[in-house]
């Protein structure tokens, strides 16, 4: 019988690197399953201007602890409404305006008008989610300098700069009605040339936490 101490160097250097990958994978996973479970953090914030803009955040990052898994975020730097306003769920004068009060059982009108009058533009967005994972903000023009060579080729590249992403996210802005304890806002996710969807969600405010109540998917890829 060999010895530990009569194991070949190389050997057992081997066996010294596949046990120190094997603890990085679940120092990561552990990391990550807590990111999910522990209450908001304040990492890389700043403050908000008021109470509104505050419960935007509060609402956009209780998405993302709920429904986007990552040690990574990436985030598009503006609000998006272009694909949804298009399909025309941001029009009170098309029949999909209806769509709403039947998905969304409950839902007040003011947190509907509310959410198409916020999205008749794009808007920066700021460094204000609270999570426990870093996260960072992405431009249009960073994205197409990414994927400007092809699909398949950006995705590696998009995954060289963004490891343990999980591709990028984009929002609307949050409708909310006159209590600000509710709230409609649109989500979307790619993370693959064929991976991706879109989704408006509907939270409520309950005991000082917002809840997802109800997602419709809207788009998928």
């Amino acid at each position: 019988m060999i010895g530990s101490d009569e194991i070949p160097q190389e050997i057992q250097g081997a066996k010294n690197k596949g046990f120190l990958l094997k603890l990085l994978i679940v120092v990561l996973v552990v990391v990550s399953l807590i990111a999910l479970w522990l209450p908001p953090g304040r990492l890389f914030t700043g403050s908000p201007k008021d109470a509104k803009e505050a419960e935007e955040y509060a609402v956009y990052s209780a998405i993302i602890r709920n429904r986007y898994f990552g040690l990574t975020i990436v985030i598009k730097d503006h609000t998006s409404a272009g694909l949804i306003k298009d399909l025309g769920y941001l029009d009170e004068s098309n029949e999909e305006f209806n769509w709403y009060g039947k998905k969304f059982m409950g839902i007040e009108t003011e947190t509907i008008t509310n959410f198409i009058s916020n999205n008749e533009r794009s808007y920066p967005l700021k460094k204000l989610f609270k999570f426990w994972v870093w996260y960072t903000l992405i431009s249009d023009k960073e994205l197409d300098e990414i994927f400007e060579d092809s699909v398949g080729g950006g995705w590696n590249k998009f995954y060289i700069l963004y490891p343990f992403s999980h591709g990028f996210l984009e929002f609307s802005r949050p409708g909310f009605n006159q209590e600000m304890n509710e709230a409609l806002v649109y989500a979307g996710n790619q993370s693959a040339g064929l991976s991706g969807a879109g989704y408006i969600i509907y939270l409520k405010k309950e005991n000082g936490t917002w809840k997802i109540k109800n997602e419709v998917m809207v788009w998928i890829s």
